[in-house]
């Protein structure tokens, strides 16, 4: 004879509820598809990342060391040397000293307009290509878009993709891509004339408030 409580029985374990025939095949096939996306994209391109992070640090340069700013900062300041160079007061429209100033204004094979500046800073030569692109079809926007160029010694330095809000009243270019970067002498430069056309562009809104103001107090009697 058994002494002490009797243990109660464990409780039935419930059935699985029986999956219906489609659920299984649409859950066998969407694993399937996974698995054949998986094996037919492949193993990423390590060339291509690299690549990729190349153009990464290349567009983190210029953007923290104000190239891009300098250099669409030169472009706008330059781009209509071809017009001005027909103008007596030639010289004193250029924010920084130059040399050897040449201007040409064509079109490319897509008909697009380029405008090429050669000129010569601190001894060194540069060409600045710019090419405007117009409207993109791909991003219906108000920005205009193109691309600009500087040559140093007849060598690529950099390449930027630019683009710039139509919608604004004297909207600035301003970079969103690099497509071309060889850290030089010719960054400082380019740095350099930048600075100068800013300095240039204040003294000018100066000097346009002051005689603003002496021809008001001229009529002003007090």
């Amino acid at each position: 004879m058994a002494w002490g409580r009797k243990e109660d029985p464990l409780p039935p374990v419930p059935a699985k509820p029986e999956e219906r025939p489609d659920k299984i095949i649409s859950e066998m096939l969407a694993a399937y598809q996974r698995h054949f996306y998986e094996a037919a994209k492949g193993q990423p391109d390590s060339s291509i990342e690299a690549a990729k992070a190349k153009v990464q640090r290349a567009h983190e340069i210029v953007s923290s060391s104000r190239i891009g700013y300098s250099l669409c900062s030169l472009l706008d300041h330059v781009r209509h040397w071809d017009a001005w160079a027909k103008r007596e007061d030639f010289s004193t429209l250029i924010a920084f000293p130059v040399a050897d100033v040449r201007a040409t204004r064509d079109r490319t094979e897509k008909d697009k307009d380029r405008r090429t500046i050669y000129f010569q800073y601190s001894g060194a030569p540069f060409t600045l290509i710019f090419i405007e692109n117009g409207f993109s079809a791909w991003e219906p926007d108000s920005n205009t878009y193109g691309s600009v160029e500087l040559y140093a010694a007849e060598e690529l330095v950099v390449g930027l993709d630019i683009s710039r809000g139509i919608s604004k009243d004297y909207d600035r270019w301003s970079f969103y891509s690099v497509s071309a970067f060889a850290p030089g002498d010719w960054m400082k430069h380019v740095v350099e004339m930048a600075a100068l056309i800013d300095a240039h562009q204040s003294r000018r809104m100066a000097s346009l408030g002051d005689q603003d103001a002496l021809r008001r107090a001229a009529r002003i009697k007090l």
